[in-house]
């Protein structure tokens, strides 16, 4: 990226008035001792540390670096911010821009140039008056961007989306500062003879999420939702309490903690924590015997995530803190059954979600200072090529955040369903709520990716937080609901449908819908067309039966994504949905744990003796994705699935062509589904033939 100025182009920057006090200041800086920045080759510690160096990272051309394989090499050798480039470049492809749209891959061997610019703006004048540059321009420089050049053109740069089959672009930045404890930090440059000075912006090495600061930003977010934002978030100060609560400023013990439990009408403020138990399961928690007498909890042995959460609890100013460990009884299934059914609306009516999202355990806490891991580069005197200090340069390219917590099945709901969350991620402390999905607590700090972060674009429809007289269907939010929960883990079975409970009871309310074990009644064909993501494994399991029901994706549990289907124009050819039977392990719980469920549908269905053998011989009209484990592509080719038990289903158009269900036939109009296809070309004809029924068949 060019830098926004340069010191050449300002109207001050050749002043010859800057005053002997600033460059007396400069030369007391101490000298550095070279050999603090072994950790760099001479390519990258020239950048900063020379005069030419530091002139051509602000020009617009860039700083020349390494070409790739040498950049490679001084990787290999010791080089930090060499290794930093070459780890992510290594992740993904080089492509240079083709005027004729042909995008063909640049290999690392091949002559790749790597160029760095500086991202600059110009500071007002004044502020460093009392340092004696009142007359001078002080360039503050913020980013350095890597680019990768090929024959005089900029490449793209890809890398793969993680969990998702494809590629995006991305550009390489790095952030550039210096240690907040400097009390002063500048230094001159000299651009075609023209002398300027350069600044950057201070920031801890270290991120303090329990300082005053912190806490106080926390606190004035918090307040500032609750107040301003009536439109989007919800207002109400006090909601109906769940069943159970810890009280945090108790006078009961030494510890100021004790198990409040709420009259069925009690109304308050509370957190809730959302978090890993992790391995070992925590024994702190309540049972039977410590609900009979409080005084059995021992509260000075709490786990140290529970602790942070109640100091975090504190520090808000919240009275109740909401954990599942403690406020619902673990060795009671009626307890726990009776709570899961509400857990929903437990993080709907918190005040504030307290996610200890860089935690993969219960024992580890989440309070910890968080180092900013960077890359100390040496920086020049005025007019002289001696190093005086120190910047520093954020070594980890800026992403989303990929903590414990946000692999944990059970957190999407608890992300979704929050209004409000303070995410204490491995980097940062963020904050989230539905005017404002992601930000820092503290807007200067800069370490997580907030221009496309999972949170900004997924979200739920607003009037699950705020009453709204405008339509909401589920389609708008289901496909990418699915896609993000079929990726997480979850440790029992049963938990597949329960986990997802709260979403799907909230989505059903304000859509008018009917959920049944993972599809939606008024949406039925689009529901049905699921598929795996990604099926092909290095030792596939010998085929078996699919577990019941078929057409629901929840009870294999594996990466899943939708295809596109619309419905057909013409209504005889659409899936209807005539009845539905669903056998719950507890019939109180509706959005809990399915033992059974069967559809009636009536659509168009052929059986795959009535197509034309030819058609099956062009296996570029046809995209089939099987359900199961299977060792190579070729077990899923269409010609290995003609016979008198086999049958597509047409769900709708897709793209070019049409979606299709591949199914098996049990008798008696019973079917069971194998997969789903994208058909193309001929086969996507094969919907006019006479031989294509519209059955009524239960799909078990």
């Amino acid at each position: 990226m060019a830098s926004s100025g340069s010191a050449e182009n300002h109207p001050d920057g050749g002043s010859e008035q800057v005053g002997r006090s600033v460059i007396s200041q400069l030369e007391k800086l101490s000298v550095c001792d070279p050999s603090w920045a072994a950790h760099l080759c001479s390519r990258c510690a020239s950048m900063t540390s020379t005069a030419e160096g530091l002139r051509d990272l602000i020009s617009p051309q860039g700083y020349t670096h390494h070409i790739v394989s040498d950049l490679e090499q001084s990787a290999g050798s010791g080089c930090s911010f060499c290794a930093s480039i070459f780890s992510t470049l290594s992740r993904g492809h080089l492509y240079p821009p083709d005027p004729d749209g042909q995008r063909v891959r640049v290999g690392f061997e091949e002559m790749v140039q790597v160029r760095a610019s500086i991202s600059a703006y110009y500071e007002e004048k004044g502020r460093y008056s009392k340092h004696g540059l009142s007359n001078a321009p002080i360039l503050m420089l913020q980013n350095v961007t890597v680019d990768f050049i090929y024959k005089g053109r900029k490449c793209l740069f890809h890398i793969p989306v993680p969990g998702m089959p494809f590629y995006k672009s991305k550009i390489l930045a790095f952030q550039v500062f210096a240690d907040i404890s400097d009390p002063f930090y500048i230094c001159g440059v000299e651009v075609a003879g023209n002398r300027g000075f350069v600044s950057f912006d201070r920031r801890p090495l270290r991120i303090s999420v329990t300082n005053r600061q912190m806490i106080e930003a926390s606190k004035r977010l918090l307040d500032d939702c609750v107040t301003n934002h009536s439109s989007t978030c919800p207002s109400e100060p006090k909601v109906l309490l769940p069943s159970r609560v810890i009280d945090v400023n108790s006078d009961a013990n030494q510890e100021g903690l004790s198990l409040h439990i709420c009259a069925p009408d009690e109304r308050g403020c509370y957190a809730a924590l959302s978090y890993c138990w992790g391995y070992p399961p925590p024994l702190f928690v309540t049972t039977r015997s410590t609900l009979e007498d409080l005084s059995k909890i021992d509260w000075s042995q709490l786990p140290p995530t529970i602790k942070d959460a109640v100091t975090v609890t504190r520090g808000l100013g919240i009275r109740f803190l909401w954990v599942d460990a403690l406020c619902i009884v673990q060795d009671d299934e009626a307890d726990k059954t009776e709570q899961i059914k509400v857990m929903g609306r437990i993080y709907k009516t918190a005040a504030v979600t307290i996610a200890a999202a860089s935690a993969a355990s219960v024992h580890e806490g989440f309070l910890e200072d968080r180092p900013v891991p960077s890359i100390p580069f040496p920086i020049s005197k005025f007019g002289t090529g001696d190093a005086t200090g120190k910047v520093w340069i954020h070594e980890n390219t800026i992403e989303s955040p990929d903590e414990p917590l946000d692999k944990r099945g059970w957190t999407l709901q608890e992300s979704l369903l929050s209004p409000r969350i303070l995410y204490y991620g491995s980097k940062d402390l963020i904050w989230k709520c539905q005017a404002k999905p992601f930000l820092p607590v503290i807007s200067s700090h800069n370490l997580y990716s907030t221009n496309n972060s999972w949170s900004q674009i997924h979200r739920l429809p607003p009037a699950i937080f705020i009453p709204s007289e405008t339509a909401t269907s589920v389609s708008d939010c289901w496909a990418w609901i699915q896609s993000a929960y079929s990726q997480l883990k979850l440790s029992l079975a049963e938990d597949r449908y329960r986990a997802l409970g709260g979403i799907v009871e909230e989505l059903q309310r304000v859509t008018g819908d009917i959920y049944i074990a993972g599809v939606w009644k008024n949406n039925i064909a689009r529901s049905l067309a699921w598929f795996r993501s990604k099926n092909v494994v290095k030792e596939a399991a010998p085929y078996t039966p699919p577990p019941r029901p078929s057409w629901s994706w929840l009870p294999r549990f594996y990466p899943a994504r939708t295809m596109d289907v619309r419905e057909d124009d013409d209504k005889e050819k659409r899936v209807q949905l005539l009845n539905w039977s669903v056998k719950l392990a507890d019939e109180g719980a509706p959005f809990g744990h399915v033992e059974g469920a069967e559809l009636e549908v009536s659509a168009c269905i052929i059986q795959t003796t009535k197509i034309p053998s030819e058609i099956w011989t062009d296996e570029s009209s046809v995209e089939l994705m099987l359900d199961f484990d299977i060792a190579d592509e070729s077990v899923q080719l269409s010609a290995n699935f003609v016979g008198e038990q086999y049958y597509y289903l047409l769900l709708g158009n897709c793209g070019a062509g049409t979606g299709a269900l591949l199914l098996q036939s049990l008798g008696d109009n019973s079917f069971i589904r194998l997969g789903i296809s994208a058909l193309n070309g001929r086969k996507s004809a094969m919907w006019s033939f006479e031989d294509v029924q519209r059955m009524k068949i239960r799909f078990l």
